[in-house]
């Protein structure tokens, strides 16, 4: 579905809003796709980082709401009990679908479970990239840490980059996953042979972890200079290079 960029907001190489006053019908027929493609869909229960499974039942667009299975494992749908605040997260056509809202009710068919749940505010989706993202070699290791405006610093590492900006997966638990996105960072990566590359950054989207793992997290670059930029296609050229002797 072609949705058009939100006024106002900043521009972004992987990653499009749909706001609901704009455009219900768009909303309405994303989460219908995510119905009729059957895509699983992964829920978290207000700010706890526990995942749980769901699927949409129904998609009503008179009434601007869904219906949600039943979450599983069963311990998501007692603790909506007590929190109803949800984020879902599911992908559709390979491309991650997200959202955020509130189980308004919840009820029960020949006893099993399902939440109606109002249409979300807004819907954020991934688009294609235009620049292609290199994956980093994962047997090197390239540490990168955030400076973020409150002077906490985020550590990870490299996992893909391209001249728009990278990605990588975090390794410490300052980041907030809702107040850091579209934050603006310094981005300090440490290369081989031992050196540095610094940028300032603004960080588009933090998946949370899921299972067990890590957070990841997509950036792009902002106000590059020449020199900066040649680097980052250095870059781009070496680890591309090394994709090709590995394979």
């Amino acid at each position: 579905i072609a949705v058009p960029m939100v006024s106002g907001e900043p521009p972004r190489n992987d990653l499009r809003t749909v706001k609901v006053d704009d455009s219900v019908t768009q909303i309405c027929q994303v989460l219908r796709r995510l119905l009729e493609q059957r895509c699983l869909l992964t829920v978290q229960i207000g700010s706890a980082p526990e995942c749980f499974t769901s699927a949409i039942l129904e998609v009503v667009r008179d009434g601007e709401f869904l219906v949600l299975d039943e979450l599983t494992p069963h311990a998501g749908h007692l603790r909506l009990r007590d929190d109803r605040q949800i984020q879902v997260r599911g992908i559709l056509d390979g491309l991650e679908v997200r959202f955020a809202s509130k189980v308004a009710q919840i009820s029960a068919k020949n006893e099993l479970p399902y939440y109606k749940v109002p249409f979300p505010i807004r819907i954020d989706y991934p688009q294609r990239r235009e620049v292609h993202r290199i994956p980093a070699p994962l047997h090197t290791g390239f540490p990168v840490s955030l400076l973020m405006a409150d002077e906490r610093i985020v550590s990870g590492e490299l996992r893909d980059i391209s001249p728009a900006g990278l990605g990588l997966r975090v390794r410490t638990r300052t980041i907030d996953i809702k107040a850091d996105r579209n934050t603006i960072a310094i981005c300090h990566v440490s290369l081989q042979p031992p050196s540095e590359f610094v940028a300032d950054i603004q960080i588009c989207h933090i998946d949370p972890p899921v299972r067990g793992g890590l957070p990841r997290l997509g950036a792009r670059f902002i106000g590059l200079q020449p020199g900066q930029t040649r680097r980052v296609e250095q870059l781009c050229a070496e680890f591309a290079r090394e994709q090709r002797r590995v394979r």
